[in-house]
């Protein structure tokens, strides 16, 4: 990939130069922000070259155990332990310490892995200080007349999300906590009515009386439900019942993805028979396209119900989306397009809306996408609907928002507008 080969060619002359914290920061990014795959391959290129470089330097004397050093580098890559990376790539480079100068790639390596793992305790710090700082906030904005004290704890949380400001995730959440922060100055604290104020005051009921107050909030009120279940979590917190509750309210509440893969990881880790924990935890992963380990979820899954056919549909989706991004890894949109008419034509709803989405994320303006896009989603509801799924609903929704934006851009493309008026017709049905 152009950017490893950059990044690398900085960190060679960087080393040339004596300057190990510039080689250091640059490999790091490579172990922290590279897919755990490309990563393999990469590694197993980079100590590759390297042994055969030594060897026609050194002979073949010391090269068995300077090749064991590197693979088991490789293994504790996989396992993202960058520690033992760097433990075992110092290992290679010390078979061959009087030749270091000659091919510095163990060390560059070793380098960047003690790095990656320097970056990653101040990442987990950091997530520290900020799951403290919202978890404050959050419950105080749903606190009658308490509102006003979450917004200087958010700002905060803004204040922690500042020092790794790059990370994606990072930037989705800003977003959202600045939102919260605008409605406040824009609504202030309001009259207090409905649901927040039927709150007990935290410690007056047990956790299992929290989790059944929550239960009666999620429908109408998840923000209040959510509250309810992290009491219930707090004081209880080895019942993965209440992780999976607290789970649900996250998505109802559209948290960061990455708290509510969390939380369904703690559900899953109390309570490794329920099946629901699994299922929400195969989906989140699914959503943000950590497609590797959401089948490795959907496999616990299938483990509990064997029987059911929607774990394995999801499985072998995972698995041939996975395979689509390491194919299309170079495509352009035009390719994507390409790949979504194909599954479309071949009637694989899902695999043609997650191609046609890729297109619309390397060109958001593509009429083409957007409207294929819609069909799929149409054609995936119309089939939903014949079973008696309820999910119908939210795919003539999504439906009908790609083909509203297709006829904004292309008011003239044939057959959009009616297939657009039927998912409107759908949708006032369902009311």
């Amino acid at each position: 990939m152009p950017a490893v080969v950059k990044l690398m060619g900085a960190a060679q002359q960087a080393m040339a130069r004596g300057e190990e914290s510039t080689v250091a920061c640059s490999v790091a990014r490579i172990y922290l922000e590279v897919h755990p795959d490309d990563l393999h391959r990469i590694l197993a290129t980079m100590s590759d070259s390297w042994l055969k470089g030594l060897l026609q330097v050194a002979g073949p004397t010391r090269m068995g155990s300077a090749s064991t050093c590197c693979q088991q580098a490789l293994a504790a890559a996989g396992q993202k332990n960058w520690l033992e990376v760097a433990r075992h790539f110092g290992e290679a480079r010390a078979v061959f310490a009087e030749l270091k100068r000659i091919n510095a790639t163990a060390e560059i390596l070793a380098l960047g892995a003690r790095q990656a793992f320097e970056q990653t305790l101040r990442i987990q710090e950091r997530e520290g200080r900020l799951e403290a700082l919202v978890h404050k906030a959050s419950r105080l904005l749903t606190t009658p007349g308490r509102k006003a004290e979450a917004i200087p704890i958010f700002r905060q949380a803004l204040a922690v999300l500042e020092e790794d400001k790059d990370r994606p995730q990072n930037q989705e959440r800003g977003e959202k906590i600045r939102k919260v922060i605008a409605d406040f100055e824009q609504t202030g604290e309001g009259e207090v009515h409905g649901p927040a104020s039927q709150l007990p005051p935290a410690g007056s009921l047990s956790p299992e009386g929290w989790d059944d107050l929550g239960m009666q909030f999620l429908a109408e009120h998840p923000q209040h439900a959510k509250v309810c279940f992290e009491r219930a979590a707090k004081g209880q917190p080895g019942n993965g019942s209440f992780w999976l509750h607290l789970a649900t309210s996250l998505v109802a509440v559209e948290a960061p993805d990455q708290d509510i893969i969390s939380v369904y990881g703690l559900a899953v880790m109390r309570d490794p028979g329920e099946l629901k924990a699994w299922v929400g935890l195969a989906a989140a992963l699914q959503e943000v396209e950590r497609f590797d380990e959401a089948t490795a979820a959907w496999d616990e899954a299938i483990k509990l119900a064997p029987g059911a056919e929607a774990p394995r549909q999801q499985r072998a989706f995972c698995q041939e989306a996975d395979r689509l991004l390491i194919e299309g890894k170079g495509w352009e949109a035009k390719a994507w397009l390409a790949e979504g008419s194909r599954r479309l034509d071949a009637n694989e709803w899902h695999l043609a809306e997650f191609a046609f989405g890729r297109a619309l994320s390397l060109a958001p303006i593509y009429p083409g996408a957007l409207m294929g896009k819609g069909i799929a989603n149409f054609q995936w509801a119309n089939a939903l609907k014949a079973e008696g799924n309820p999910a119908a609903g939210l795919r003539y929704q999504m439906a009908a928002e790609s083909l509203a934006k297709a006829l904004e851009l292309r008011p003239e493309a044939p057959g959009v507008e009616e297939i657009l008026n039927q998912c409107r017709t759908e949708l006032g049905a369902i009311g």
